[in-house]
């Protein structure tokens, strides 16, 4: 994900000088003067000081966590938190740099126990693990046959940097073997 830039064409006084390059916030950024806009080398805008403002947003980015061809079974979920399926295989790395925000979203071919939760959590050494949003989200609840989400939360500071994701789930009673497709976060 590139951070959109915007930058002065003309200077001073127009004409095309070398003109100064600022990072846009996130919520958008007003002016004085016309703006060319660059993001990632590709899009080109010119924005004239009569708009007043600039508003850009970046669509959310999804990394697949788990994307299996048929369902997988996690056999008897336990209560205690416990990486996705008692194993590592779904973990990625990614680079959270730019990122705000994160949701999880998970398939849920068979129900697991109420108050059963996949949440997702991130490290930057694959030992020590942190929820992503230093809590304990994102976190979507599994207790229906459907595709489970949770609403976007705010991405711990330390979370925004090329870091290693997986699943993490609780709630289950040992019993029940729910059913999962693709788990997927989301980031913007």
């Amino acid at each position: 994900m590139g951070r959109p830039v915007i930058k002065d064409p003309g200077g001073e006084g127009g004409g095309g000088g070398g003109g100064a390059s600022v990072s846009l916030p996130a919520q958008g950024v007003s002016f004085e003067t016309p703006v060319e806009i660059l993001c990632s080398g590709s899009i080109r805008s010119l924005a004239y000081p009569e708009q007043r403002r600039i508003e850009m947003a970046v669509a959310p980015l999804s990394i697949p966590l788990h994307a299996p061809g048929a369902m997988s079974v996690w056999a008897a979920m336990p209560a205690a938190l416990t990486e996705f399926l008692g194993t590592t295989v779904a973990r990625a790395k990614a680079d959270l740099t730019y990122a705000i925000q994160a949701r999880i979203s998970a398939r849920v071919g068979l129900a697991g126990f109420a108050g059963a939760v996949l949440a997702a959590q991130y490290s930057t050494d694959e030992t020590n693990w942190t929820y992503c949003d230093a809590v304990s989200g994102p976190a979507a609840t599994i207790t229906t046959a459907s595709t489970a989400t949770d609403g976007w939360v705010t991405l711990d500071t330390a979370a925004k940097a090329d870091v290693y994701l997986r699943i993490v789930g609780s709630g289950g009673n040992g019993i029940t073997s729910p059913q999962f497709g693709a788990v997927i976060l989301e980031v913007k």
